[in-house]
């Protein structure tokens, strides 16, 4: 396998990882401020639903800070994380 596909295939892989670290940050803050706003039904459900969010959002916020640790490493060797065969 030549060297460009390997760094296009890791680009193409930082992009999916990006939109998919994005859409669940969005979509656990959505779950969060629709609960809330929503103040009137106070229920063991939705305290475990806010909780699950809560933890969720930590998570892959965590995850997030170590996926652009990796990406600026691949970054900053010049090779985006490509051993070179020689």
């Amino acid at each position: 396998m030549n060297q460009c596909c390997i760094i296009c295939s890791q680009t193409e892989q930082f992009t999916v990882l990006w939109i998919l670290f994005a859409s669940i940050v969005l979509g656990n803050t959505a779950v969060l401020v629709a609960l809330l706003l929503n103040k009137s039904r106070k229920s063991r459900m939705n305290f475990f639903i806010m909780h699950l969010a809560l933890a969720g959002k930590e998570t892959i916020q965590r995850r997030g800070i170590l996926l652009s640790k990796a990406a600026h490493k691949a970054k900053g060797r010049g090779d985006r994380g490509v051993q070179k065969t020689t």
